[in-house]
């Protein structure tokens, strides 16, 4: 896995950042997340959103089962 460095600040409550960094590395797991890795210890992990075209559904969350069924994780085209 390919490993690129990071510089983390810590912001208490998102305010008052301290000036010194935290280091550490990312990476991506395929084509789904990013990984955050702190020299510190502490570790993120935040997941990619897609969306799907609206040829394929214009709300997905209404969309019956029989349109989604056939979605592969390799269906590029249609997110």
């Amino acid at each position: 896995m390919d490993k690129y460095q990071v510089e983390a600040n810590f912001c208490k409550a998102g305010k008052n950042c301290e000036s010194s960094h935290i280091t550490g590395t990312w990476s991506t797991i395929y084509d789904q997340s990013f990984k955050v890795e702190l020299d510190n210890g502490l570790r993120f992990l935040s997941n990619f959103k897609y969306s799907l075209k609206p040829n394929i559904s214009s709300n997905p969350l209404k969309a019956s089962l029989a349109q989604l069924e056939d979605l592969k994780t390799g269906d590029y085209g249609k997110f």
